[in-house]
């Protein structure tokens, strides 16, 4: 996504409500975040594709601010 000193980036989604609580799951290749303007929960690879909000915890979380992938 970038190198190490910030140049080189790629920016994935511009449509996001405050994102927050970033999580990175390199086992199954996925970012995860949570939303805080609308407390959803959603990942896309790790390139950038396949975007997706995970529907069991649609709009269920009241101001997010943190996300652990375990």
């Amino acid at each position: 996504m970038a190198n190490m000193d910030g140049t080189n980036h790629t920016v994935l989604f511009t449509n996001q409500r405050g994102p927050l609580g970033l999580s990175l799951d390199f086992e199954d290749s996925h970012v995860y975040w949570v939303s805080s303007g609308n407390g959803n929960i959603n990942r896309c690879r790790l390139d950038g594709t396949g975007l997706e909000v995970l529907e069991g915890m649609k709009g269920k979380l009241n101001k997010p601010s943190a996300l652990a992938i375990m």
